[in-house]
């Protein structure tokens, strides 16, 4: 589960719905720039995650566009 009860399906049919409308999912982890999520995005934020460097909600921003 990810937050309060949100499923791995929903995550996915939420990412679904973002594709299917051409919408764009950017990312900022920690004070870089602004990116589309990607799967180097991912890598990156999972390795910010693990080293401790992810610690208040300010780290990481999300953006819909």
């Amino acid at each position: 589960m990810f937050g309060e009860g949100i499923s791995l399906d929903d995550l996915l049919t939420l990412l679904r719905a973002i594709r299917e409308k051409k919408l764009q999912l950017r990312i900022r982890i920690l004070d870089e720039p602004w990116e589309e999520l990607s799967p180097r995005a991912i890598t990156r934020l999972v390795a910010a995650i693990l080293a401790g460097k992810v610690r208040s909600p300010d780290t990481v921003k999300l953006e819909l566009r």
